[in-house]
């Protein structure tokens, strides 16, 4: 998702009304969507292991390791049944080429 896209989505009052992030696959979208969720009060999950300092600097960020694929169901089920209760959206970005 080039950055002019991911700033067009998160302008949608749906992405502004949003619990909880999950995504960003590089420093660049990691940093909008950073801002985004420190504007909106959004809490925002990094889910892959980057050295990023958006963390520092953002009480909404959490950043986790990715876990080993053994406790893949266990930590889903967990998920999706807590998550119930929210409004989400998943996002799936394609590398560019």
């Amino acid at each position: 998702m080039t950055q002019k896209k991911l700033q067009s989505l998160l302008g949608t009052m749906e992405m502004q009304s949003l619990n909880l992030i999950v995504g960003g696959v590089n420093d660049a979208q990691i940093k909008v969507l950073s801002d985004f969720s420190k504007a909106f009060n959004i809490k925002y999950v990094v889910p892959f292991s980057q050295s990023n300092g958006e963390v520092l600097n953002n009480g909404n960020i959490f950043q986790v390791n990715p876990m080993l694929s053994s406790s893949y169901n266990k930590a889903s089920s967990a998920f999706f049944a807590d998550i119930q209760k929210f409004k989400y959206y998943f996002c799936k970005w394609r590398a560019e080429r």
